[in-house]
């Protein structure tokens, strides 16, 4: 008798816990709403207005400007002349350090801090030997306060004729 007392309690057992489960679960859903808006170029938060850069023009060369409503934390901007381009750029911060040397194929990253809202970044371009890619790629990196942006984009380049030009320094080669 006691073996058959044993066996209907863990029998009872067993079905109670199958009934009852574990209080764990396999699979939770949840529903949230999102807003996506695709806007031009002109119109987004960082707004490109002409993708073509000046030789030489400084103030012409505004990459973008932040329309956040907040200031962007750090701005990376990195400069490709593509690998089939049939000539050199030199470029840099506007009014800040000495120029790069950016070869086709080579890539040069220059970094521009915070710009505040209303702001960008500005980029000076000069010809090396008066020769110029007709595009370059420029990358922009960055961040803020609960976002970061990452952009690609190719610009065509403009080294109208009398525009000054970076001459890149001669090499020797010992015998």
């Amino acid at each position: 008798m006691d073996r058959r007392r044993l066996a209907l309690v863990a029998l009872a057992v067993a079905s109670l816990a199958a009934a009852v489960g574990s209080g764990a679960f396999s699979s939770v859903s949840a529903e949230r709403g999102v807003y996506v808006s695709v806007v031009d170029d002109e119109d987004a938060y960082i707004a490109i207005d002409d993708q073509s850069l000046q030789c030489g023009s400084p103030s012409e060369n505004q990459l973008f400007q932040n329309r956040f409503g907040e200031s962007m934390a750090n701005v990376e901007v990195t400069v490709t002349v593509p690998e089939e381009a049939d000539g050199s750029v030199k470029v840099s911060k506007a009014g800040d350090g000495p120029p790069s040397e950016v070869r086709p194929g080579d890539s040069e990253m220059i970094g521009f801090g915070e710009q505040e809202t209303g702001h960008g970044p500005v980029l000076q371009i000069r010809p090396v030997n008066g020769t110029t890619p007709d595009t370059l790629d420029i990358e922009v990196d960055t961040d803020g306060t609960g976002f970061s942006v990452s952009l690609d984009r190719a610009f065509h380049v403009d080294c109208a004729s009398g525009t000054p030009t970076a001459t890149a320094p001669e090499t020797e080669v010992g015998e």
